[in-house]
């Protein structure tokens, strides 16, 4: 990859406490607002600068906040947290083994041929393939002015 243009995604599963809590969107008046809440320790999950930041919160801190003049929008109920918080355990609903990945990658590849190519770029310290997917409308073809974009998956900690 020459003069890649890289965005890497961090798939990054973070654990829902159980109780009352609620995912929120705390809109903000001002851009140094952001500090404040994060000094607080709140359990923040994502934001959109000097606009506003979502969290999952706890009625005490949701009473706090508002009592601060913060404006506050529900985006998830309890029941709807409980649920995410069931989907996370476990094997996380999602964690496939090794070899159902690469099968995976494999079938998908034979399927769509024209637009993707499966590639090993080396083996892991156990041993295991590497596997690399390129998706483009030439997929077969290095082309130096095509944009481009690394997304790195299936991994945790």
């Amino acid at each position: 990859m020459k003069k890649p243009l890289l965005l890497i995604l961090l798939l990054l599963c973070t654990a829902l406490h159980a109780g009352d809590r609620r995912l929120v969107r705390i809109h903000l008046e001002h851009p140094q607002e952001i500090r404040a809440l994060q000094a607080m320790g709140l359990d923040l999950v994502s934001r959109r600068s000097g606009a506003f930041v979502d969290a999952v919160l706890s009625p005490a801190e949701e009473a706090r906040l508002q009592s601060k003049g913060l404006r506050i929008e529900p985006l998830g109920s309890p029941a709807a947290l409980a649920k995410t918080k069931t989907a996370l355990s476990g094997d996380m609903g999602a964690y496939h083994t090794w070899q159902e990945l690469g099968d995976e990658l494999a079938a998908l590849a034979e399927s769509y041929p024209d637009i993707m190519r499966l590639t090993s770029i080396g083996r892991s310290v156990e041993g295991r393939e590497i596997w690399a997917v390129k998706l483009s409308d030439h997929p077969d073809l290095e082309e130096e002015e095509e944009a481009e974009v690394l997304l790195t998956a299936a991994i945790h900690a």
